[in-house]
C-alpha cells in the first residue's frame, strides 16, 4: 500500500535535490507496484499524474529542471478533508443557555 503522504515525501526529495532522479524513480515505480489492489484512490491518482511527467521526461519531451517545476505543485498543495463530529466535544460547564448557544452544530 502507498499513501499520498509518502509519495509527495518522495516527490519533495527529489525536487529539493535530496535524491536523484534514479532514486526517486526507482521507489515510485517498486511502491506503485500492483497499487490498484489496496493503494486509497487519490494515491493511484497521484501516481498516475507523476508516472505521465515522469515518462515525458524520459522520452526527452522535457528536461530534468522542468520535470521538477511540474512535480512541485503536488508538494505545494494539499487537499484536506475535515470531518466533524455529530455531537461536541465540549460540554458547557453550566447551563446557560448563552454558553450552550456558542456550541450548538447546525
Amino acid at each position: 500500500m502507498i499513501r499520498v503522504n509518502q509519495i509527495r515525501e518522495q516527490i519533495a526529495s527529489y525536487v529539493a535535490n535530496e535524491i536523484p532522479f534514479a532514486q526517486f524513480e526507482d521507489w515510485l515505480l517498486s511502491h506503485s507496484w500492483n497499487m490498484h489492489q489496496d493503494s486509497p484512490i487519490e494515491s493511484q491518482r497521484l501516481v498516475h499524474e507523476v508516472k505521465s511527467q515522469i515518462y515525458e521526461y524520459l522520452d526527452g519531451y522535457v528536461d530534468e529542471p522542468n520535470l521538477k517545476a511540474q512535480l512541485l505543485p503536488h508538494v505545494q498543495r494539499y487537499n484536506i478533508r475535515v470531518v466533524m463530529p455529530q455531537e461536541p466535544m465540549y460540554q458547557p460547564s453550566s447551563s446557560s443557555q448563552v454558553e450552550e448557544r456558542q456550541f450548538e452544530y447546525a
